[in-house]
């Protein structure tokens, strides 16, 4: 499994790799954590799970996922401070066998140490 947390600018500030999973994880949980970031900013949205329910995943010819940091698929959580509900930035996790288990990843993570975020 990969774990990747994007800051308010969308950079990578963290990423914890395991020896196992495929290389092409580090890309995926990157982009779902930019994407649980910036559209979770802009659509007021947890993950992206919830952000694909809500339709805002762009045209129906999937142009937004042409975007290079962009990806509309299960596993990315947006990170807010508990006080006043500020976005702090994105969690995206990849490498579990489907990205609603990825997705489950990184909300447990997010409420163990929610209490931390400031």
């Amino acid at each position: 499994m990969t774990a990747t947390v994007v800051d308010t600018s969308g950079h990578e500030q963290a990423v914890i790799k395991g020896d196992t999973v495929p290389l092409q994880s580090l890309s995926v949980a990157y982009r779902k954590a930019y994407t649980a970031y910036s559209y979770g900013l802009a659509f007021n949205k947890n993950t992206t799970s919830e952000l694909i329910a809500a339709g805002v995943t762009g045209p129906a010819n999937g142009a937004l996922n042409t975007i290079p940091e962009v990806l509309f698929v299960p596993g990315g959580v947006t990170l807010r401070r508990t006080s006043d509900h500020a976005i702090l930035g994105g969690l995206g996790v990849s490498g579990a066998p489907g990205g609603d288990k990825d997705e489950a990843c990184a909300l447990h993570a997010v409420e163990k140490l929610r209490n931390t975020f400031q």
